[in-house]
Formats: C-alpha cells, sequence, structure tokens
C-alpha cells in the first residue's frame, strides 16, 4: 500500500499496487482504514435477503455515508503519474467520465523518465496508440 501525498494535492489516496494492477484502495487514510478493519471495527451489520434466502453484510449508515462522500467524482481527485497508468491499465475510471490516454485520438500522455543515460537522448516517450 502507498499515499500517495504532495502539498498541492487536496487528496491523499492510498494505492495498492501489484504489476499493472493499480487500485485506490481509499481517497484518504480514514477511508482506507475504514474500509481495510470493517470486520474488526464492529461498523456492519448482517442482513437477511429474502431473495436470495442469505445474509449480507452492510455497513451502518454513519459509515456508508462516510463511504458515499470520499468516493463520489470530484474535479480535484489527482493521481501524479499513477493516475496515467491506472487508465491505461483500468477500466474502472470510465465510471468517473475519464477517458484513457489515446481514446479521444490526441495521443496518449507523457510517461516521465527517472533516468536517462549519459548516452541517450532526454526526450520524452510517447506510449503508442494499438
Amino acid at each position: 500500500m502507498f499515499v500517495v501525498s504532495g502539498p498541492d494535492l487536496q487528496f491523499k489516496p492510498v494505492l495498492s499496487i501489484w504489476g499493472s494492477d493499480i487500485n485506490v484502495r481509499g481517497w484518504n487514510l480514514r477511508s482506507y482504514l475504514l474500509n481495510e478493519l470493517r470486520e474488526h471495527l464492529d461498523i456492519q451489520v448482517d442482513v437477511y435477503d429474502e431473495e436470495d434466502q442469505c445474509y449480507c453484510t452492510e455497513l451502518i449508515n454513519e459509515v456508508q455515508a462516510i463511504f458515499d462522500e470520499d468516493y463520489k467524482f470530484d474535479e480535484n481527485k489527482n493521481i501524479p503519474y499513477w493516475k496515467e497508468l491506472m487508465l491505461i491499465w483500468n477500466s474502472g475510471w470510465s465510471n468517473f467520465g475519464l477517458k484513457y490516454p489515446g481514446q479521444e485520438g490526441n495521443g496518449a500522455f507523457r510517461i516521465m523518465k527517472t533516468y536517462v543515460p549519459d548516452d541517450e537522448e532526454n526526450e520524452q516517450k510517447r506510449f503508442q496508440i494499438f
């Protein structure tokens, strides 16, 4: 788990990164901890589902309101660098109205380099549109 932070970021998301699988586990540390520790904090209740004839767990109203507020769309939700990789590899951001790089026909976003050998040109590279 990683917390993305910076002085100019309004939200400090917690990311789960495993290879190219990058997921937002919480838009702040509070949401992440509530989600991860829900079984130990007694913040969920068992509700019987008549249609499926089984019990399902639901969050208590107070905690559900926190999640609803934290996970709703906000234009200020930005994750520098990681957002680009998430848009390329995951389709989940399309629910927020975001497009992956190249989807609008304008090419892909640039990837920042972290190391450039002395004998290599220091020029930004672009993903190829498939």
